[in-house]
């Protein structure tokens, strides 16, 4: 979200038998993002959204997200074996 607000929705009912949309969540504002568990695992939704205001949203699609998180999860995983290098004990276990 790069500017505006937006409400958080969910399918539900109050009495068992009639579903109707409640607001769950804080509203999603400047810098927020959402639908990564789509992108993620391709699930569908969960919720729905719905803006507040006029909204400025950024999107992006499964490959470029999966770029990004997998580059991301590469340095981190290096991070750690290098420091797991640095521990004299663990040196020999190369």
């Amino acid at each position: 979200v790069e500017s505006g607000e937006l409400d958080i929705s969910m399918l539900g009912s109050d009495d068992g038998c009639s579903p109707r949309e409640y607001n769950v969540g804080v509203p999603y504002m400047t810098g927020s993002s959402f639908g990564e568990l789509a992108l993620m695992y391709g699930s569908p939704r969960a919720a729905t959204i719905c803006t507040r205001s006029d909204c400025v949203l950024w999107s992006l699609d499964r490959n470029a997200f999966k770029g990004v998180t997998g580059s991301h999860k590469q340095k981190r995983d290096n991070m750690i074996l290098d420091c797991i290098r640095k521990v004299s004990q663990l040196s020999s276990c190369e």
